[in-house]
């Protein structure tokens, strides 16, 4: 046992002296030194007692590479200016651009889908019938009374006041409106900096927080009004048609394809509320790497805002996610919602969209996610770092008087 502690106090001794210690070099000699006292010992219990310690020392310098490396990063000032600049890059493009931005697109593509299942749901040819007390109401696209004596089974509520359905139908213009600029026929939501004020050019105008909010209006009242869908009076060529075709009513709560559009708004809201945030926080940062000692808030403001950007990314994989989840099935006719027919076979009279590539621009989130989530990482890394420094000078000498009393 003398010859163990000899050997493993002249090994730990090589640790202590200096923070730059040759970590790698003292770790193979501890080893042997360790090794060679394996050897020597006969007793059980010393053996199992030098087993732990040995254990304990590997411990302790895999702590201290790891401290050593965290305390390397947050002194290299090039390596967080580089992070920083980066960070402000991401919330530059996130928040003033309408083509590298991950949460507008992903509005994009919601705003899409609302509009899609409005299709289904209502568009050209209603899948409920639309009266006013005893009386059918004189509405385009309502089906004959027939429809319901023939697709619904009378479990459900397949038919709807005019009241409710005007009010229904006016949201879901306002929605139209919002994403398309009547004048230019192209996009009509603003970066989530807000609309700019220039005259005489047809500018986008509408923000995608009122976007949103209108989209969340449309998606309760239609689940709150309760009014099932028959999914035989949709028509689609090439989809309902085919196999897989969706036969069944039931209201639209019952579906992935509606709860799934709905549960994205509200997530969508948040990345929102925290992109503008995040973008006010941005200008308040100082672009310098001095550590606390200088700038106290530094360490705070760049963790923090790290911390942000990466909850952003994961909003908008949760909205990807929530796409990927839809049943084939369901997700097929919400693809081709924009041609969905009247029933008289013809081509469709009023489409809330002429042309629309869902999968394009369901694609763009997951692009976005893959592009800036690796970058935003690697960021996120180094900010902890400059956020830990102190405490991580205080972690790493603890952590070689530790192994020093082995």
């Amino acid at each position: 046992k003398k010859r163990f502690l000899l050997s493993l106090s002249l090994s730990l001794s090589l640790a202590v002296p200096s923070l730059h210690a040759e970590d790698n070099g003292f770790f193979i000699g501890a080893g042997y030194q360790i090794g060679e006292a394996v050897q020597m010992v006969k007793n059980t219990g010393e053996l199992k007692e030098l087993n732990e310690k040995y254990e304990q020392l590997n411990q302790y310098l895999n702590q201290v590479a790891s401290l050593r490396q965290s305390i390397q990063n947050a002194n290299n000032i090039e390596l967080v200016n580089s992070s920083l600049n980066y960070l402000k890059s991401f919330t530059n493009n996130n928040y003033n651009s309408t083509t590298q931005s991950p949460i507008f697109n992903a509005v994009q593509a919601v705003i899409t889908s609302v509009l899609g299942f409005w299709s289904l749901y209502a568009g050209n040819y209603f899948t409920f019938f639309v009266g006013s007390g005893n009386q059918v109401s004189n509405v385009q696209g309502n089906p004959p009374f027939s429809t319901i004596i023939n697709n619904c089974p009378g479990l459900e509520n397949c038919a709807m006041n005019q009241t409710t359905y005007n009010e229904m139908k006016k949201l879901a213009e306002s929605l139209q409106a919002a994403q398309t600029n009547a004048t230019t026929k192209g996009n009509n939501l603003c970066a989530l900096s807000g609309c700019a004020t220039t005259e005489g050019q047809n500018p986008p105008n509408s923000t995608v927080s009122s976007a949103l909010e209108t989209a969340q209006k449309l998606m309760d009242l239609i689940a709150n009004t309760k009014t099932a869908m028959m999914w035989k009076n949709i028509v689609i060529s090439g989809v309902s048609n085919a196999s897989g075709a969706i036969t069944s009513t039931n209201y639209p709560t019952q579906y992935a394809v509606f709860n799934n559009i709905k549960a994205m708004i509200p997530i969508l809201q948040q990345a929102v509320t925290l992109s503008q945030n995040n973008h006010t926080l941005s200008t308040s940062l100082q672009a310098q790497a001095t550590g606390t000692q200088t700038n106290p808030n530094f360490a705070k403001d760049i963790y923090a805002f790290a911390q942000n950007q990466k909850q952003i990314i994961s909003y908008a994989q949760d909205i990807f996610n929530l796409f990927s989840s839809i049943p084939k099935d369901q997700y097929n006719y919400l693809e081709k919602a924009y041609l969905k027919i009247p029933n008289a076979g013809s081509t469709p009279t009023n489409p809330y969209r002429q042309v629309v590539n869902l999968n394009q621009e369901i694609q763009t989130i997951q692009n976005n996610v893959s592009y800036y989530g690796n970058r935003v990482d690697s960021a996120l890394s180094v900010a902890r770092d400059v956020y830990n420094l102190k405490s991580n000078e205080a972690e790493i000498v603890t952590a070689y008087s530790s192994a020093n009393n082995l």
